[in-house]
């Protein structure tokens, strides 16, 4: 099992080798990005953007791609990116103004279209909801749109943490 130790210290990126989960929000602050040394999982900072913008709307696929692309390709050794996926925390549901199965379906649809534009970076699909069934029912809607999340080699559980 893989543990990831996350962290707002860009300059361990590159200090240290031990699996770093970082949030592309951070990132965004540097002109020049640290080369990693050891693993690195690159966070949406989905519950911050929520939180704060409501919304993903002005950070449209193609930009979070070529982000994606530029961190890949700058940093390197990223095994893992995640979509802009949607929290269910009933704060963040209160800011959108969206029901939990919205935002699962947002977070179902935004994992299939980063696929689609980008196939060959890591996404990882992330399992939304707040109680034991919403997750339930998250699987299945990976499993009506044919997303096989027993064959992928990692899956997100979001909004665990409250």
């Amino acid at each position: 099992m893989d543990f990831w130790l996350g962290t707002h210290q860009i300059a361990w990126l590159s200090r240290i080798d031990v699996p770093l989960m970082v949030s592309r929000r951070r990132l965004a602050d540097y002109k020049t990005l640290p080369r990693a040394h050891g693993p690195i999982f690159r966070d949406s900072s989905g519950f911050t953007k929520l939180a704060i913008d409501g919304s993903w709307d002005d950070l449209p696929a193609a930009q979070f791609v070529a982000e994606a692309r530029v961190h890949s390709q700058e940093i390197g050794n990223i095994r893992y990116f995640a979509p802009r996926d949607w929290m269910c925390e009933p704060m963040i549901l209160k800011k959108t103004g969206l029901s939990i199965a919205e935002h699962q379906r947002r977070t179902v649809a935004d994992y299939c279209d980063l696929m689609q534009r980008a196939p060959e970076l890591p996404w990882v699909p992330v399992l939304q909801g707040w109680e034991m069934d919403d997750y339930l029912r998250c699987v299945e809607m990976y499993d009506r749109v044919s997303v096989d999340l027993r064959a992928a080699p990692l899956v997100g559980v979001g909004t665990i943490c409250r």
